[in-house]
């Protein structure tokens, strides 16, 4: 994973995790369909989230990819977030809507305790 701080990153949307949710943070850039790469730190944890005109396509979080890596990110309930406009990923791993993604992400949670 890149580093977010790189002196080529787009024009940014940055906060903290314990202000913002994940989920918040995610539905105001699929609602203004945006295009590019949010990456989240918690201490030595980094996971980071490709998005295509506002559609979730891509994660990764440690040696993990897809639909698992973004259950893993979720689970970051504090952390820094940065979003840098304009990345594409290099494949789509994630398929289906933000809601559905979202919502098993809390039924996961859910069950291990988090929420």
């Amino acid at each position: 994973m890149e580093d977010p701080s790189s002196e080529e990153a787009g024009p940014t949307f940055a906060g903290d995790l314990s202000e913002i949710a994940l989920d918040q943070v995610l539905q105001i850039l699929a609602t203004s369909r945006r295009r590019g790469r949010l990456f989240l730190r918690h201490e030595d944890r980094l996971a980071t989230i490709y998005l295509r005109d506002g559609d979730v396509v891509h994660a990764e979080c440690g040696d993990c990819t897809g639909t698992e890596a973004f259950y893993a990110a979720f689970a970051l309930r504090t952390g820094r977030f940065l979003f840098e406009a304009g990345a594409d990923p290099t494949e789509r791993t994630l398929k289906g809507s933000l809601a559905a993604l979202v919502l098993e992400a809390v039924r996961r949670g859910d069950e291990k305790g988090r929420y």
